[in-house]
């Protein structure tokens, strides 16, 4: 609906600026969606301990949000930008402070994860109405994200008071101390989250600024129709981590073995998910976008491909050495992807332009799947003789 109502040109627009908005939730969410949900599955049975971690964990992510929120609003008044595009930036700011009101990481901590699909799916229903109503020319291209907002807040108000009501959740304002500690004690996830953010967003960042929103329009159908096949595997993702989490403190033997189960299914399911996209991948481009975004698959041939290889890292990565605490290995293969991604992307899109974007990712995303393969292999009697 977007991309027929807005056109190429404006719903580039709005990813540019939803782009830079997700590398700002990346940034304030503080690597909660990781270590986050580990630390809340560990104690989801002590109310009082959940309290007490949500409100200072959470306290740290509101930091950041208004902190980074200011800072971007200063920076889009100082530079030299029409009108239009003023008002969409400051819509993707927006949906950065509309996004902290669902803090997805304590529900999966909590493992409510009825409650987090079933509001999460009214919110998108909700969002979509919103859209259909109000977005109906290029001149509204400025909803577009402010209604994204609005219904994610909705969502987690919900959420929240729900479980107030429900378990006795609740936010208590924490001593400045207890919220220092808790960061010191995140930094190293913290600095890994902000280099996987960087690494998966720098390359349509940069291709918006030196191609045109045109390019990036393109890029975005493509890499929509990827995330499709993604969504797959995140479910196992979200129930996994705060599951082994759970199991690590008893067996390293068993957890080891109900994440490999949990990587094998979600390889099987990206892999014939890829196989679909490229298969029916210019049918499902002109379904959803339309003729005007046909280029889109020449570069859903290689995006086809990433599901799978992202499942592989997010598996070993999110699923065990998160939960082993390995937090510095962790963090020295995501540094290495970030320089490995600035690298590539430069040169790579200035020569393909929205096709040298998808090989930058997609050099990126081989290099961490192999490395934490690699790191697995040599790792493995360490991990499975855990508090055996």
């Amino acid at each position: 609906y977007l991309t027929r109502t807005l056109g190429v040109l404006y719903y580039g627009e709005v990813i540019f600026a939803l782009t830079i908005a997700i590398i700002l939730i990346s940034i304030s969410e503080f690597s909660l969606s990781w270590s986050g949900v580990s630390k809340i599955s560990k104690i989801q049975n002590n109310i009082n301990e959940v309290n007490k971690s949500f409100s200072n964990l959470y306290s740290i992510q509101l930091f950041l949000t208004l902190f980074l929120s200011i800072i971007c609003l200063i920076i889009i008044l100082l530079i030299d930008i029409t009108y239009e595009k003023f008002l969409i930036f400051s819509s993707g700011i927006l949906l950065v402070i509309g996004t902290s009101f669902f803090p997805l990481w304590l529900y999966q901590g909590l493992e409510k994860m009825k409650l987090l699909a079933f509001s999460t799916v009214i919110s998108r229903l909700f969002n979509l109405i919103l859209i259909i109503l109000f977005v109906n020319s290029q001149s509204n291209a400025h909803l577009v994200l402010a209604l994204q907002a609005l219904s994610t807040s909705f969502a987690g108000i919900y959420c929240f008071l729900y479980l107030k009501a429900k378990i006795g959740l609740n936010y208590n304002l924490p001593s400045f101390n207890a919220v220092l500690l808790e960061f010191k004690n995140m930094l190293d996830l913290f600095i890994s989250r902000f280099y996987t953010s960087i690494y998966c967003n720098f390359s349509p960042m940069l291709l918006g600024s030196i191609a045109g929103p045109d390019q990036l329009a393109i890029y975005n159908v493509a890499d929509r129709l990827q995330k499709i096949i993604r969504a797959l595997f995140i479910p196992f993702l979200e129930a996994g981590l705060p599951r082994v989490s759970s199991l690590m403190q008893a067996s390293g033997k068993d957890a080891f073995r109900l994440a490999l189960t949990i990587l094998i299914i979600m390889c099987t399911v990206t892999f014939f998910g890829g196989v679909f996209l490229i298969i029916f991948g210019e049918f499902l481009i002109k379904l959803i976008a339309g003729t005007d975004f046909m280029e889109a698959y020449r570069l859903l041939i290689l995006f086809a491909f990433m599901p799978l290889i992202a499942a592989i890292s997010g598996a070993i990565g999110v699923q065990l050495m998160i939960p082993l605490g390995l937090y510095r290995d962790f963090r020295r293969i995501l540094k290495n992807a970030l320089i490995i991604s600035v690298i590539s992307a430069v040169p790579l899109i200035m020569i393909w332009e929205d096709f040298g974007a998808v090989a930058s990712l997609f050099i990126t995303e081989l290099y961490v799947s192999i490395t934490m393969v690699i790191y697995l292999y040599k790792n493995q009697l360490k991990i499975q003789h855990i508090n055996k």
